[in-house]
């Protein structure tokens, strides 16, 4: 029973302790758009196609307000 906890406390650690990574790297990628889209001229548009570590894929378009 002790080491079916033992197991199951790991796998919990490296579930939240990837979580953690994946949320930290989406602030900063939130981050680096923001300034981006700060510092753009008047009317000019950014697009950016991004694929993940997992494969899934991000299309952004980046105006300035």
């Amino acid at each position: 029973m002790t080491q079916v906890l033992a197991l199951a406390a790991g796998g919990l650690a490296a579930t939240g302790l990837r979580l953690w990574w994946q949320a930290r790297r989406d602030h900063r990628r939130q981050t680096t758009l923001r300034a981006l889209a700060e510092r753009l001229p008047h009317a000019a548009t950014v697009e950016i196609h991004d694929i993940r570590d997992d494969g899934s894929r991000l299309h952004v378009r980046v105006t300035p307000r």
